[in-house]
């Protein structure tokens, strides 16, 4: 469940992986949104088969992210993060199930 700032081997972005908080199994299909602190729909995306998702941003400047992570048999979870132009945050989310 923690937020780093990778090395330049991948474009300006928030990526991670959503898994099961007790099996530590992957989670395929859990919806990643990210909002700017405002409202604002910034990014949308789904999780592949491992779990994995990743969302380009274009911030002109520092901006705040709220990310919300939802499955329909896992439950949901929230993080909030801030993110410069050139970041490449992970952001690993697991979800407890319902």
């Amino acid at each position: 469940e923690g937020m780093t700032r990778s090395g330049s081997e991948w474009t300006s972005g928030i990526r991670g992986t959503v898994f099961d908080e007790v099996t530590g199994t992957p989670i395929e299909g859990a919806v990643v949104t990210a909002r700017t602190v405002t409202g604002f729909l910034a990014l949308s995306t789904l999780t592949d088969r491992s779990g994995r998702f990743f969302m380009p941003h274009e911030a002109t400047g520092r901006e705040s992210y709220d990310i919300a992570v939802s499955h329909i048999a896992d439950g949901s979870a929230r993080r909030r993060l801030e993110a410069f132009p050139t970041d490449q945050l992970v952001v690993d989310v697991a979800l407890a199930g319902r």
